[in-house]
């Protein structure tokens, strides 16, 4: 039985990706607020989807309309609420103090040893499996075996990524420069295939050996699309504070054609919240994650970063 939902939002925007939300089987949506709300057609609901740049006195009161009549309250959080907080005491006055968005240097040096050393043992145990698959892209779908692409990382620094080619040879001639799709029509068979156990990403591993690519980080993204963002939403360049990754948060938690900003929400928060076990439980999860059978019911538990890690 579906859970009845209200979702207040300060924008269409924002009203757009709440609506996204509620599109599962989970919820039904009875109504929807911007500024102006009637708490009398509240009191019917399970669960309140509440937008974080809705004004601060409105937020107040559905917080604690949600406390007295016992409902589910969910806050849709603008970028700054990602960042981690250090609670600090100034004189007798509590603060929360914002980490930025940034990986420390022994951080980032700890996490380049450990992906050197990952990717050198998992290429020399995974050879049978990367000749298998060449040889599989040369039977069925011939043409070259590897898709090179032009890819931002670290500092906004351009390098070419190395894919399995799941596409069909020249595929952008027709479309142009476009975003790829969960279905694709672009795909070939033996692609479809690879990009649903996410093995064409498989090559990635000598980016990350090579030192332009991470095991986790955001992903990295063509410099077409890079320039589009940074125009869209001022912090998008705040991603590029850490090394593209092949896998991460988004890649675990977010839909495959999920919007840039959803995307962007997860990249924000992973590297604020950075430590060295977060990565080995985004590795872990991922793997669950990629032979999960039911990857929507999987998405939702994002209990596995520690709001009391250092750095």
């Amino acid at each position: 039985m579906k859970r009845k939902a209200s979702i207040i939002a300060s924008n269409d925007n924002h009203n757009k990706i709440l609506n996204s939300v509620l599109c599962s089987n989970k919820y039904k949506i009875v109504n929807i607020f911007n500024e102006r709300i009637y708490f009398e057609l509240l009191k019917d609901v399970n669960t309140i989807f509440i937008d974080s740049s809705v004004d601060s006195e409105i937020i107040k009161k559905v917080e604690l309309f949600c406390l007295e009549n016992n409902i589910d309250l969910y806050i849709y959080p603008e970028s700054i609420s990602l960042r981690k907080k250090n609670i600090q005491t100034l004189e007798d006055v509590l603060f929360f103090n914002l980490k930025p968005y940034y990986i420390s240097r022994l951080n980032r040096f700890i996490k380049r040893c450990f992906d050197f050393l990952f990717a050198l043992c998992f290429i020399i145990i995974s050879f049978p499996l990367f000749f298998l698959i060449i040889l599989l892209i040369k039977l069925f779908d011939k043409g070259p075996i590897f898709y090179l692409q032009e890819r931002i990382t670290l500092n906004e620094k351009k390098f070419v990524i190395f894919k399995f080619r799941t596409m069909h040879v020249n595929a952008e001639k027709e479309t142009g420069v476009t975003l790829s799709k969960q279905d694709d029509p672009r795909l070939t068979k033996l692609g479809r295939f690879l990009r649903k156990y996410r093995l064409d990403e498989l090559p990635q591993i000598f980016n990350v050996l090579i030192g332009n690519m991470s095991l986790v980080g955001p992903r990295p993204e063509r410099p077409y699309f890079v320039e589009q963002y940074k125009k869209e939403n001022g912090y998008y360049k705040y991603r590029f504070n850490a090394k593209a990754g092949i896998t991460g948060l988004a890649q675990i938690f977010a839909k495959y054609d999920s919007s840039f900003q959803t995307k962007l929400d997860y990249d924000l928060y992973y590297i604020s919240n950075y430590s060295f076990f977060n990565d080995l439980k985004i590795i872990f999860k991922t793997i669950i994650f990629l032979f999960s059978p039911n990857k929507q019911q999987y998405r939702g538990r994002i209990e596995l970063l520690n709001e009391n890690n250092t750095d």
